[in-house]
C-alpha cells in the first residue's frame, strides 16, 4: 500500500470497522486478526456476502480482490449502493437476480 492511500484506507477502517492487511479497526485501535476484509458496521453488519444495487452484481468479502481494477467494496458503500441479503448467502443473492461478481466469486450467469 502506498502512502499517499494508506490514510484513506486508515481512514475507512476506522469509520466502517474494516478489516484490511491483517489489522481489525475499531474506535481507532488495531487488533491482529486474520480474517479478510468483511465490514463489521453499517451497512453490511459483517456479512460476507454484499450486492452492489447499480450493476446488480453480488460481492464475497471472504474472497475480495483489492486492487484497484477489483471489487470496489469500499466505493460501492460511499455510494450508497450496498445491501445484504437474509439469509446471507449467494443462493439468496442468485434468488433476488443479482449476478456474480467478476473478482472474487467469478462464473457470471449472465
Amino acid at each position: 500500500m502506498s502512502n499517499d492511500s494508506g490514510s484513506v484506507y486508515l481512514t475507512l477502517a476506522r469509520e466502517y470497522g474494516i478489516v484490511c492487511y491483517g489489522k481489525r479497526y475499531l474506535y481507532g485501535i488495531a487488533e491482529e486478526v486474520t480474517e479478510m476484509a468483511r465490514r463489521l458496521g453499517a451497512p453490511t453488519y459483517g456479512r460476507r456476502y454484499v450486492g452492489n444495487t447499480s450493476k446488480r452484481e453480488v460481492h464475497d468479502l471472504d474472497n475480495e480482490d483489492t486492487r484497484p481494477n477489483g471489487c470496489q467494496i469500499d466505493e460501492i458503500i460511499r455510494a450508497g449502493h450496498a445491501r445484504i441479503f437474509d439469509p446471507d448467502t449467494l443462493a439468496q443473492a442468485h434468488a433476488e437476480g443479482y449476478d456474480n461478481g467478476a473478482n472474487c466469486v467469478g462464473g457470471s450467469l449472465r
